[in-house]
């Protein structure tokens, strides 16, 4: 069977599944990935037509009072290397039971933590946010209201997506 893929806004095939799983093993597609092949009504992700392709992790940080995402792991990761999210960062993805620090998840998991003051938000957030939408990864609305992305609100949420409420407590 041939299929098709959709990368960075691009058609690519046909492909040979072969070759499309090459793609999954060096990241260029990912579960979210659009997949097409004859017979197919409309394009899918990946984890759909490749029925052992997992989904990609999604995660949510609080920066401040902020609640960011939805993010990648790539994304997170990039922002962790950068010290946007430090060890005291709380992180949640579907299946936790509770928000946790990034710190307790990372050292169960064997990861560094960098801690950096998160409030620290100057250079290297172009690459966060390059990280954060390249690969097919998770597609983003980048929603800012109609702001230019001047101020702390603003380059945070071309990092992370769109800025969703400050979750309430209780």
């Amino acid at each position: 069977m041939e299929y098709y893929v959709m990368v960075g806004g691009q058609r690519e095939g046909p492909l040979r599944e072969e070759e499309v799983r090459k793609r999954i093993d060096v990241g260029e597609v990912d579960g979210q990935t659009p997949v097409w092949h004859e017979g197919m009504e409309k394009w899918q992700p990946c984890c759909g037509v490749l029925k052992d392709v997992q989904p990609p992790e999604v995660w949510f940080a609080m920066v401040g009072s902020q609640r960011l995402g939805p993010l990648h792991r790539g994304a997170l990761e990039r922002a962790v290397s950068l010290g946007q999210v430090t060890a005291e960062t709380k992180v949640w993805k579907s299946g936790m039971k509770k928000w946790r620090s990034w710190g307790k998840i990372a050292a169960e998991h064997g990861m560094a933590v960098p801690v950096t003051d998160p409030t620290n938000l100057d250079g290297g957030l172009h690459a966060a946010m390059a990280a954060n939408s390249g690969g097919g990864g998770v597609p983003f609305d980048f929603d800012m209201g109609g702001k230019t992305g001047a101020g702390k609100k603003g380059v945070l949420a071309s990092l992370f997506g769109r800025i969703l409420p400050p979750r309430r407590e209780g």
